[in-house]
């Protein structure tokens, strides 16, 4: 069996502690700054005012032929494999004696083991999503002339493109087709207006969490009354639960949180979580938008969800990779 699993990282950003040092001097930014110095090589001068390729001619000869070029690229090569074992002598030792919070607050990925098959699909539950994602896009559109018939004509122009490649799959799906030629729309529409890298990046944000809201009314998930790391980790596991009943995953699971990751957190340092989602019924749309450069738009219903809810918390942005 061939099992697809997405894994979806969030980055939570709370308020920077007072107490923690903007000073870097992590064991990887010496290590760098180490090699960076190790590998320089200086140029006299007076060899500045010579013809520029005569000049670079004699460097690139110093350089692959000398003694001293030769002499010199042993010992950078050397110097960086030196670096490297120290590197790596040192993740042995930061994790035999706990040392280091960046290690420390990874958490471990979920076991893997075969997933279930895909319950039925709600219909319903389908229907809404798409028109949710349509009146997300329209609530924020790239401009005040595109309508509802505007997307429309897009969404058909590119399904009569690409159908009779959809026809000729192994396993042509409806699912897929609805979903790529929807999301691609948003995307062409967007990228013909010439937008910003601001105003897409406020348009994904925006669209993700008028969809992460809707499903969530839709679900009818109890949203925290005073949220929490846990108390939001669990209303967003509630969710996946009810998305898995309604035929849109198979599994999906998220990372335990440590003391540690609720230590950071509290300290306003940067929170990773993992969402570990098994058989997706849009992976297969997603994976072909991803592959034609369609990225801005992508119909992760696990990412909708995780970033409305962890932005209940006060005062905090979350980042998502998918």
């Amino acid at each position: 069996m061939f099992v697809v699993m997405i894994m979806i990282c969030l980055l939570l950003t709370s308020i920077p502690s007072p107490f923690v040092s903007p000073l870097d001097v992590s064991r990887r930014s010496i290590l760098a700054k180490t090699a960076a110095a190790t590998s320089f090589l200086g140029v006299p001068a007076a060899a500045l005012s010579e013809d520029t390729d005569s000049f670079n001619s004699r460097v690139n000869k110093l350089v692959t032929k000398s003694e001293l070029g030769l002499e010199v690229r042993r010992s950078v090569v050397k110097g960086a494999q030196v670096l490297d074992g120290v590197d790596g002598w040192w993740e042995k030792f930061s994790d035999r004696n706990g040392l280091g919070s960046a290690r420390k607050q990874q958490s471990p990925y979920p076991t893997q083991s075969t997933p279930p098959l895909l319950a039925p699909l709600n219909s319903k539950a389908f229907d809404f999503f798409i028109e949710a994602c349509d009146a997300a896009f329209l609530q924020a559109p790239p401009s005040p002339s595109t309508s509802r018939d505007t997307l429309t004509t897009e969404i058909e122009r590119i399904r009569n493109l690409v159908k009779p490649s959809f026809d000729r799959m192994a396993t042509p799906s409806p699912i897929t087709l609805e979903a790529y030629c929807r999301f691609r729309a948003y995307s062409s529409l967007w990228g013909s207006s010439s937008p910003s890298s601001s105003s897409l990046k406020r348009a994904k944000s925006q669209f993700s969490l008028a969809v992460g809201s809707a499903l969530l009314n839709y679900l009818n998930v109890n949203l925290p009354s005073t949220p929490t790391l846990d108390s939001c980790s669990s209303t967003l596991l509630a969710a996946l639960d009810k998305l898995t009943s309604l035929g849109f995953l198979a599994r999906a699971t998220l990372s335990d949180l440590t003391d540690f990751a609720r230590e950071d957190f509290a300290d306003g340092l940067d929170t990773t979580l993992t969402v570990a989602v098994d058989t997706d019924i849009f992976q297969e749309s997603t994976i072909l938008l991803n592959e034609q450069g369609f990225r801005l738009f992508t119909p992760s219903v696990a990412t909708f969800l995780a970033q409305s809810i962890y932005l209940l918390l006060p005062k905090t942005t979350t980042d998502v990779t998918e």
